[in-house]
């Protein structure tokens, strides 16, 4: 059975002073690559408008009304290993893409066909054109289940996309690149406008995907290569190429959310103790130096740099993985999946931006965190760079010594401005260790702030170790950037907690 009778071949034609040839297209990051090079010598050129009206007013109900028919999937009676859904454009999302299918020698455009969805009594429809396009796509793959096929990544909206693993919940987003994310005015944001799907074979263990990126400062070439399983892997594959200069370009940027938790004020009248897709960021700076942020929704716009001169890793974790600290049954905070992002190659010196806005509910990402190499982009020259994006229940990798497992802070009463901070730390090491080990916390509080006591001590009823600090903020009303870590003599036995607070 053909789903897609209406496909038509994509043709190069060369032209030459002797003959004219006609080949089959053949589909490899070469090949984008050259696209979005011709693409950032000309200006850019702004979408035009291709949707309906009836469509561009869909609010969130009516749009989730439009559902894509399974047995119309890309692949779905050829016995492959990944099918295709689409997305009907429209509501929030309201510029479709380009989207192909490619084998080994040639390319078909997969046209836009209204037959592949049901359309709910929420929804009057009104005319549509086979040329409208899709607003996205899903790939699916039988993850949990060998005679079930679930949703392994999601390509949906600028440059955003998101994957699984195995039993786990959708949470925080990656996308292609981030441009002048945090600094106070308008962010730009680049997008995918053309896909090309790679067809797998019977016995494929993972699916190629290339993709067209375009916006008003640069272009770009991105291979996805993706690896299902209980972690899945994203290799990912870019090349950029600016039309103009930019002044805070982020690199494999991961955005998430995080409402509140146990380091914040409990917001009331909600029965969840804890609502965030991720609790942390992680950054590995050496074999064996980490770095842990507890997240934070902040008053106002806040963004933290963590240089680095040659980066292992970095990551937004969901580390809390208890149920009872979280208490639903929809959300299922407790599966959302840690992105864990290492360079291909060495990237040089730069640093991990984290930028945190201020939220005051759940249904939008206020978590942004990125790479930023500290030589700039310049216009006119390929910039290429590679790394894989780990989607896992926990970091999936190699953990330090000891780790951070909770941060609480509560008032100091009678001390003026200031605040207790109880931060427990974990590992296999620090576990075999007796009460009585002689070990130190090593706290760092910035000028004009006062520390006023510490203890730590082991917690024998979970074998944890637990860190208890005061501190008073000065006069400034400025954020206080504190910093601790565990050692026995000058031996580190932990990563170094780094939190900012807000007096």
């Amino acid at each position: 059975m053909n789903l897609f009778p209406r496909f038509f071949l994509v043709l190069i034609v060369s032209v030459s002073p002797v003959a004219n040839a006609i080949d089959r297209v053949t589909i490899d990051f070469e090949h984008v690559r050259i696209l979005a090079e011709e693409r950032a010598a000309k200006p850019y050129e702004t979408p035009g408008e291709r949707l309906p009206a009836w469509l561009k007013e869909l609010d969130y109900s009516q749009y989730r009304d439009i559902r894509f028919l399974q047995e119309r999937a890309l692949w779905f009676d050829q016995g492959l290993p990944f099918q295709v859904h689409f997305f009907h454009p429209g509501g929030l999302f309201q510029q479709p893409v380009e989207i192909l299918e490619f084998a080994d020698a040639h390319a078909q455009v997969i046209p836009f066909v209204s037959d592949f969805f049901a359309y709910g009594l929420q929804v009057e429809v009104g005319r549509l054109s086979r040329g409208l396009g899709y607003a996205g796509f899903r790939v699916l793959h039988p993850l949990n289940r060998p005679t079930s096929f679930d949703e392994l990544i999601v390509f949906l909206g600028a440059s955003y996309f998101r994957a699984l693993g195995m039993g786990q919940a959708y949470g925080l987003s990656a996308r292609g690149i981030a441009v002048n994310t945090g600094l106070g005015g308008p962010e730009e944001f680049p997008a995918f406008v053309r896909f090309w799907l790679g067809k797998p074979q019977q016995e494929a263990t993972s699916i190629t995907i290339f993709a067209l990126l375009d916006g008003p400062s640069l272009a770009g070439a991105f291979q996805f290569h993706v690896v299902p399983g209980e972690t899945t892997v994203t290799e990912i594959n870019a090349s950029l190429y600016l039309r103009q200069e930019v002044e805070a370009l982020g690199l494999a940027p991961l955005t998430s959310m995080f409402w509140y938790g146990e380091n914040t004020i409990w917001p009331g009248d909600d029965f969840r103790p804890e609502v965030h897709d991720s609790d942390g960021l992680a950054i590995r700076v050496s074999d064996d130096k980490w770095i842990w942020r507890p997240l934070n929704h902040p008053p106002s716009v806040q963004a933290t740099d963590f240089p680095v001169e040659d980066l292992k890793g970095f990551g937004l974790l969901q580390r809390d993985r208890n149920f009872d600290h979280y208490q639903d049954f929809e959300a299922n905070f407790h599966l959302r999946p840690t992105a864990w992002i290492e360079p291909v190659g060495t990237w040089g010196s730069g640093r991990v931006r984290l930028v945190e806005l201020p939220t005051g509910e759940e249904y939008q990402d206020n978590i942004v965190a990125f790479w930023m190499p500290e030589e700039p982009l310049k216009p006119g020259e390929r910039f290429d760079f590679g790394y894989t994006i780990r989607w896992a229940l926990d970091r999936g990798v190699v953990a330090p010594v000891g780790r951070v497992v909770s941060t609480r802070s509560g008032n100091l009463p009678g001390t003026g401005l200031s605040r207790l901070f109880v931060l427990d730390f974990a590992g296999s090491h620090l576990a075999g260790l007796a009460a009585d080990t002689p070990i130190d916390a090593v706290i760092g509080v910035p000028e004009g702030a006062r520390f006023l006591h510490w203890e730590v001590k082991k917690n024998t009823i979970n074998d944890t170790w637990r860190v208890s600090f005061g501190v008073e903020a000065g006069e400034s009303g400025k954020p206080v950037d504190l910093h601790c870590y565990l050692r026995s003599g000058f031996d580190s036995l932990t990563e170094t907690w780094v939190y900012r607070w807000h007096p």
